[in-house]
């Protein structure tokens, strides 16, 4: 997803961008550094979220880019997105979920999260490793919602391990 995002960089420009289940961050911090309006990275793990913060202060400081300062990095649980009472952190324009279809059970959750925190019109940029055990049923229930209808579809194959992965930029469009 960072390198897709070097090379489309007009899906994150002036918008607010919410990379969810980030672990590092990466592709939050690459769409900082292309230009999104605001940035904000969340996961669960108290760890990954600290690792994130310092890469942002490493690399602000190493590369001269206060954009990075800028990111947000905050826990977020999907799973409070299926109460009643969850208040989403921010509304975005874009979604970022990278890699993050390991569970089948978390599906619904993230599905849930994904309809509080993106707002009408956005962008979800959802890229999985093919063979994630979470990822057919993911991508099902996005296919079949009303709210969502999927623009584009890339294939890659890493360059790291030859693994095949993918792109998908679904575009939500009702009212809310």
């Amino acid at each position: 997803m960072s390198r897709w995002l070097c090379g489309h960089p007009e899906f994150v420009r002036g918008r607010a961008v919410h990379e969810v289940g980030a672990g590092v961050g990466l592709p939050g911090l690459v769409s900082a550094s292309v230009g999104a309006a605001s940035v904000l990275v969340s996961d669960g793990d108290p760890c990954a979220r600290e690792v994130t913060q310092r890469a942002c202060q490493h690399n602000a400081k190493i590369l001269g880019d206060d954009r990075l300062r800028q990111v947000r990095v905050l826990t977020l649980d999907w799973f409070s997105a299926l109460g009643q009472d969850f208040r989403p952190p921010a509304i975005s324009d874009v979604l970022l979920a990278v890699d993050v279809n390991y569970y089948v059970k978390a599906n619904t959750a993230l599905l849930a999260m994904v309809k509080a925190c993106l707002r009408p019109g956005g962008w979800l940029l959802l890229a999985s490793r093919m063979g994630r055990a979470g990822l057919p049923g993911f991508l099902e229930l996005l296919t079949v919602d009303p709210h969502f209808e999927v623009e584009m579809e890339e294939s890659f194959v890493s360059d790291v391990d030859g693994a095949q992965d993918k792109v998908w930029i679904f575009r939500r469009h009702d009212e809310g």
